[in-house]
């Protein structure tokens, strides 16, 4: 699943790279560039809980797999775009195609490890993507140092060497991943047992805890302030992605270096990923491991808002 989820967020975070030479190839504006960055989203919002209802029940083998071959194909096809409008188009499509991957995994994850073990599970999961950064980012910037071959820029030859990591892993997906621990030949019977029963453990205590109909989920308090909670995060997280890149060039450096130069904030992030999640499991917190990052991650923003960009 780290491998798929990394997969998803090379394909996410490219277009900041190849934007570097692509919005002059085809006349991209800064906003219409915002606009094609954002409306991805959109379609990802219409889209995600239709598709997860179609995860539960066609099973995430092959769901999770049609997603990646279909967003691997279209992320491809990004690389034929031609103006506004196609990259528009492109990305719409791209955000439907890959809507519900990231909560259709944490819903396969939760048929896999109690909610004791769930916080470093993700964390795990959540790897994938400063990992996608910290590898993807030098490649990118080798591939458009590369400049055209056959016809095609660097920047397409961009999309499309970067979407075969999903092409393959969603054919892997098709092919070889287990539904449940039942379906596992890596475990014996007695540990599929004692796995079974700690899901099962979980599930009889969800039953006991208030349950929330369908139709109220979206108006409900806490639904909302969550989502409010993770709309911050999604704006910083997309800031980051789709504009450093730009960001570093325009301050004078070659595309090689901004392709380096991108992943130092992902480095940090690997390391602090690896380490709070498991901290959260084995103090049993939460609150405080949700709310310290956040502060830090604020207070990270506001000193680059108002910090002087030197150019070299």
């Amino acid at each position: 699943m780290v491998l798929c989820y990394f997969a998803a967020f090379i394909d996410r975070v490219n277009v900041g790279f190849a934007a570097l030479t692509m919005r002059e190839d085809i006349g991209l504006s800064a906003t219409a560039f915002g606009l094609g960055s954002g409306i991805f989203f959109i379609s990802y919002f219409i889209f995600e809980v239709p598709s997860n209802l179609m995860l539960a029940r066609v099973g995430a083998r092959r769901w999770i797999a049609r997603i990646m071959i279909t967003w691997g194909l279209l992320s491809a096809c990004t690389a034929f775009v031609w103006d506004a409008k196609s990259f528009l188009a492109l990305r719409f499509l791209l955000g439907a195609a890959e809507a519900g991957f990231y909560p259709g995994i944490l819903y396969y994850l939760t048929q896999w490890f109690p909610n004791k073990r769930r916080a470093q599970i993700v964390g795990f999961l959540l790897l994938s993507n400063p990992l996608a950064t910290i590898i993807g980012g030098p490649i990118s910037g080798l591939i458009l140092a590369g400049g055209a071959h056959s016809g095609l820029e660097g920047w397409q030859w961009l999309f499309i060497i970067e979407a075969f990591p999903a092409l393959i892993l969603g054919v892997i997906v098709l092919l070889r991943l287990p539904e449940k621990v039942e379906d596992v030949s890596w475990l014996t019977q007695q540990e599929k047992h004692i796995a079974r029963r700690a899901l099962d453990e979980d599930f009889s205590e969800c039953k006991h805890k208030s349950h929330i109909g369908v139709s109220r989920i979206f108006l409900h308090p806490l639904v909302l302030s969550l989502a409010l909670i993770f709309l911050g995060i999604s704006m910083a997280n997309a800031t980051v992605n789709f504009w450093l890149p730009q960001l570093i060039k325009n301050a004078g450096f070659s595309f090689i270096v901004t392709g380096f130069l991108s992943v130092i904030p992902y480095i940090a992030a690997v390391v602090a990923l690896l380490w709070w999640g498991k901290r959260s499991d084995r103090r049993n917190e939460r609150v405080f491991h949700i709310v310290a990052p956040l502060l830090l991650a604020i207070a990270g923003i506001a000193i680059t808002a108002f910090s002087k960009r030197e150019r070299c």
